[in-house]
């Protein structure tokens, strides 16, 4: 009962991740862009506004498994009570953390990315006017 709960948990705590995974992916691609034409000031802009919708992402995501969780588990859970309280139990445990703490839960990806961006713009260097990129 408890591998059938903590597996259905999983199942429905994975669709976060694909959520914040295509946080992570837009802000790569965009921070991407804007290295290239070396507006580093857009980057820090962007990222801190990922940051922040990934917060509030995290928190509207960690009510709803915890206010939903029963009716979100019966649709992995058809046939055992102890599995869907094994199920609740996982989303009271792994849920709680980004409701109380959004920023540091789910933004911890982020905030890696932009620290790293923030590295690379200090160590940023403006190529030659005739550089050329070789083919």
């Amino acid at each position: 009962a408890f591998l059938s709960g903590y597996t259905a948990a999983q199942n429905v705590l994975s669709v976060g991740g694909m959520i914040f995974s295509a946080f992570i992916q837009a802000a790569s691609v965009y921070a991407g862009q804007n290295y290239g034409a070396e507006n580093f000031a857009r980057i820090k802009k962007s990222l801190s506004i990922c940051v922040v919708c990934v917060a509030v992402t995290g928190l509207l995501f960690g009510i709803t498994t915890l206010v939903f969780g029963k009716e979100l588990l019966s649709l992995y859970i058809t046939d055992s009570a102890d599995a869907l309280n094994y199920g609740l139990l996982t989303f009271s445990l792994l849920s709680l953390p980004s409701v109380q703490q959004p920023q540091q839960q789910r933004g911890a990806v982020l905030l890696l990315l932009y620290v790293q961006l923030l590295q690379l713009d200090a160590s940023a260097r403006p190529l030659p006017q005739n550089h050329r990129y070789q083919s």
